[in-house]
């Protein structure tokens, strides 16, 4: 009688532990941390890598620093642009609500980004990564020209504060270490081999069992 319940007992466990192995993750919106690059004044956007480097173009004014550029946090100066890949998008039109006014937009591969404003509200012009206007809102602010990396780096001239502003998607790292996370715990697979083998030791020990009587 006791191995008859532990038997049903561990059946039951398998199953459990098949269900959750079956269960879908979850998939996360982007998230972005903003980044000020610097003033506007006489400079512009020359080039963004696939890495998240922007690089601003101030050979307008210049003597010795015509080029600044931004990775990582740190910034260097040049009086040639440097020799990187740029990987910042082109030029695109993205559909969006009704009513939605697209002043700049840029795609890159399946990703799309641009400024604009719902209504007549000019002044309440916003920085979106996608076609959503509430869950793809970036950061306020915006209207001049734009570049959008593989990755989602957003890169922007904002009008209203004469800035630029880098938007970094902080997503594809925070996935990278849920990923490493998850290599540690044993796959869907692996759950349905545990299971299988258990019910399978039980089940010799139950025929054992009946056998010796």
């Amino acid at each position: 009688m006791q191995l008859s319940r532990l038997f049903r007992f561990s059946a039951f466990c398998c199953l459990v532990m098949l269900g959750f192995a079956m269960v879908p993750r979850i998939c996360q919106a982007d998230s972005y941390e903003v980044v000020a690059l610097g003033s506007d004044q006489g400079v512009f956007l020359y080039g963004m890598t696939d890495s998240g480097a922007v690089v601003l173009d101030n050979s307008l004014y210049c003597e010795t620093a015509c080029f600044t550029t931004y990775a990582d946090g740190a910034t260097s100066e040049s009086i040639a642009p440097p020799s990187l890949v740029f990987d910042d998008g082109t030029g695109c039109s993205p559909s969006v609500a009704a009513g939605f006014t697209v002043e700049n937009a840029v795609c890159n591969g399946a990703r799309e980004a641009s400024t604009g404003y719902s209504g007549t509200e000019e002044l309440a012009t916003g920085v979106y990564a996608g076609g959503d206007l509430l869950a793809d809102l970036v950061a306020p602010g915006g209207g001049g020209a734009m570049m959008l990396n593989a990755l989602g780096d957003i890169a922007w001239d904002d009008h209203f504060s004469e800035e630029f502003y880098e938007a970094v998607d902080i997503t594809h790292v925070t996935q990278a270490a849920l990923d490493a996370e998850a290599s540690e715990t044993p796959e869907p697979g692996g759950w349905v081999l545990m299971g299988t083998g258990a019910l399978v030791v039980l089940w010799m020990a139950r025929r054992r069992r009946l056998n010796s009587r």
